[in-house]
């Protein structure tokens, strides 16, 4: 059931396209339909104390991603 919801997110993002709206606008909204359709307890609505507290996000992992992004961006120009 995931993946016909999933695929009906993407035509709507094909159909927005087609219609000349802009992706970037529809896309999140998208997505949270798709989300909300398949778990709902995954939308986190109330931020209590710090937001990144619990993500598991930590300064040392924010480096290594951001250096292999500026690495792959340097390879492709």
């Amino acid at each position: 059931m995931s993946v016909i919801i999933a695929l009906a997110a993407l035509a709507l993002l094909m159909l927005a396209a087609y219609r000349g709206y802009s992706v970037i606008l529809f896309a999140p909204i998208a997505a949270l339909g798709a989300v909300l359709l398949t778990d709902p307890s995954g939308v986190g609505w109330r931020l209590s104390g710090n937001a990144a507290k619990g993500t598991g996000v930590s300064i040392p992992d924010l480096i290594g991603f951001s250096t292999l992004i500026v690495f792959l961006h340097l390879l492709s120009v």
